[in-house]
């Protein structure tokens, strides 16, 4: 069962065994499908988020450097 249970590919594997990139028609044709799509989004998302200890707090107004840092603080540990 799955991919590579089909004929097709049992078929492509007996004409080119020493060529697994051949055995998919997509890799053959030079398109490779991605699934990182939505990961990068979400990096580039808490990159934005996070390239600034003030806009995280949502607007708050930090009212001195300790606060700052202890926000700063807050959010290392809340990402971990």
């Amino acid at each position: 069962m799955g991919f590579f249970d089909s004929d097709k590919t049992k078929q492509l594997q007996a004409e080119h065994p020493d060529e697994p990139w051949k055995w998919r028609e997509d890799w053959v044709a030079g398109h490779i499908a991605s699934g990182t799509t939505a990961s990068a989004v979400g990096a580039w998302i808490i990159a934005l988020i996070c390239r600034d200890g003030r806009k995280w707090t949502a607007g708050r107004q930090i009212r001195n450097k300790r606060e700052a840092v202890w926000v700063m603080n807050q959010m290392k540990k809340a990402i971990g």
